[in-house]
């Protein structure tokens, strides 16, 4: 059997690993698919049609787990590149008063945040995004961590930007309005909210991944794909026929990286992926503003 994550043998294409993210409360036969982001055969069948020998080199075939487990690898690579996840990912904060938080072992530790009771609003920027599920916000007293007020279900959740904010505040069973700056001048000085939040990142179906984060990586893949092959051949080759009749084959050979097996339609995808970077990155990589 071979080693490494990209020889995993694992073709669930409903990624209930990825739900399991999402509803970490629900049990394994109660999870909704999340959906295949992008299937093997749109690979094998659409973009390299009539190029079938791209999934076999010198008798070695590319299986359909490996290509599954490529692109999962490129849809991490690109989502660390934008800082903006498209897979989902679970994050439980991490109480520093206590000993390091139990969590799920396909779940991540965040730091929990400060609030610095600036604004008008109960206002947290969480560090990863988009937003795809509030599970748990809780506010806590920075003096002796006692608990205030439970936001979870009063919070307005900005997804694209990974903000969520609150008015709402609850004290001895009444509910009336008050803003973090009141809050703050009930004691002298200014002081911080300690913000303790459940969430989780990325989207919550394959479907919803917007098209052209589709495109990056059909692109991607094509460029690996075709480079892994063009190399795989044998170093150097540009190019092979066979003729019948008087049955001949011929080959040609090249140093030129551009001239090798593939390599002006890898050239070509490479520019459009630093093209899209230069002109539509920014608006996935927004601006990075954080809490302490």
């Amino acid at each position: 059997m071979k080693e490494g994550k990209l020889n995993q043998i694992n073709l669930d294409y409903k990624y209930l690993d990825l739900s399991r993210k999402i509803y970490p409360e629900l049990p394994i036969d109660k999870l909704p698919e999340f959906g295949c982001f992008i299937h093997p055969d749109e690979l094998r069948h659409v973009l390299f049609v009539g190029n079938s020998l791209l999934v076999t080199v010198n008798g070695e075939q590319l299986t359909d787990y490996q290509l599954k487990n490529w692109i999962d690898h490129n849809v991490y690579v690109l989502a660390n590149k934008l800082n903006y996840d498209l897979y989902p990912r679970l994050w439980r904060y991490n109480d520093f008063n206590k000993k390091t938080r139990e969590i799920e072992e396909f779940a991540e530790y965040d730091n929990i945040y400060f609030d610095k009771l600036n604004s008008n609003v109960f206002i947290v920027k969480l560090r990863h995004r988009p937003i795809c599920r509030l599970i748990s916000w809780k506010v806590y007293s920075p003096f002796n961590n006692q608990f205030i007020i439970d936001l979870t279900d009063k919070a307005i959740i900005h997804s694209h930007s990974g903000i969520i904010q609150a008015y709402y505040y609850l004290v001895q069973g009444q509910n009336y309005y008050i803003s973090p700056k009141q809050y703050s001048s009930m004691y002298a000085g200014n002081v911080s909210l300690i913000h303790k939040i459940d969430y989780v990142s990325g989207f919550d179906k394959a479907n919803r991944i917007p098209e052209e984060l589709k495109e990056v990586i059909f692109n991607q893949m094509i460029i690996d794909v075709m480079s892994a092959y063009g190399d795989g051949i044998v170093g150097g080759l540009a190019s092979s026929s066979v003729s019948v009749g008087v049955l001949s084959e011929s080959i040609g050979t090249t140093i030129s990286a551009t001239s090798a097996y593939f390599g002006a339609r890898i050239v070509e995808k490479q520019k459009w992926i630093e093209e899209w970077f230069k002109t539509r990155a920014p608006y996935y990589k927004g601006v990075r503003l954080g809490n302490l």
